[in-house]
């Protein structure tokens, strides 16, 4: 099955305008390929917006957002991509319109679900997953009340314990490996921690990501997970052909920033080998025909 209607047609379509979307990209773009990233929010980078507030302003993270897009690469913000079809093509829309792209190679790099941390009493009013924590505060300038607890297993909820203190918040921290309990009738009012009771206002909760696939299930390709493709890669159906599939970042199951950059990174570097591969069986398949 494809997209019955003429496509726009490029070597490489990047799903996912994130951390590892754009690492992929700086990458590719550099080897006079044809490249279109797409991404439903209005601008560059992601959910990493709403996290680069957890990390020193300093780090190579933020600079990704400033680099220039080559002339050979088309952006489409506010687009999503729906359908993925055999032949690589896409059916991409804005919400009104529906456009067919069509690919020697597709990268899914379309982030993750945030899990939140499971406890007695999380789904009290007032205990809120980390990404709605990050919205709020850095996105929509809530001023968050004093006693703040923190429960899960997320690698980033320390820095974020430590930036609440040195804004004179009051923190308790939680392991999952402590026993947690919240109490409160229409809001969380108490976390206990191994017994010990504390006041809170808030409970910020996170167990972690799981990958957004939708895409690589579009397809039909089942998820291996493979260290040397940059973590779950998808699985030709027919395993006598190479897929021209390829996951990154935390579609791939990768759960910080500098994972999810090494992801793209690496990724970008197997899709060009792909690519270079897949020049030199077509050059050889010509030849033949010429000769006979």
């Amino acid at each position: 099955m494809s997209c019955e209607v003429n496509c726009l047609e490029y070597d490489v379509v990047i799903v996912g305008a994130g951390l590892s979307g754009l690492a992929a990209l700086q990458v590719i773009q550099q080897h006079s390929l044809k490249v279109a990233i797409i991404d439903d929010k209005h601008e560059l980078g992601g959910n990493y917006l709403k996290r680069r507030w957890l990390i020193d302003h300093r780090h190579s993270f933020n600079r990704l957002l400033d680099q220039v897009i080559e002339p050979s690469t088309d952006v489409f913000l506010n687009h999503q991509a729906i359908g993925l079809y055999a032949d690589n093509s896409l059916g991409v829309t804005d919400q009104q319109t529906m456009t067919c792209f069509r690919a020697k190679v597709v990268l899914q790099s379309t982030g993750a679900r945030e899990l939140p941390e499971q406890f007695e009493g999380w789904q009290l009013p007032g205990v809120i997953t980390l990404d709605a924590y990050l919205k709020l505060r850095y996105i929509e300038g809530i001023i968050f009340p004093k006693r703040i607890g923190i429960v899960g297993a997320h690698p980033s909820l320390p820095k974020v314990a430590q930036n609440l203190r040195e804004e004179g918040h009051e923190v308790v921290l939680a392991s999952t490996n402590q026993s947690v309990t919240a109490f409160g009738k229409d809001q969380v009012k108490k976390l206990s921690v191994d017994g010990a009771k504390h006041d809170v206002d808030v409970v910020i909760s996170s167990k972690g990501y799981v990958p957004v696939n939708e895409l690589a299930h579009l397809y039909g390709y089942p998820l291996k997970y493979k260290k040397d493709s940059g973590g779950w890669a998808a699985l030709p159906v027919d395993k006598t052909r190479q897929t021209s599939f390829f996951v990154a970042g935390r579609a791939s199951g990768t759960q910080t920033e500098e994972e999810s950059v090494q992801s793209g990174i690496q990724v970008a570097h197997n899709i060009l080998t792909y690519l270079e591969k897949e020049g030199e069986e077509h050059g050889s398949e010509s030849s033949n025909r010429m000769s006979l």
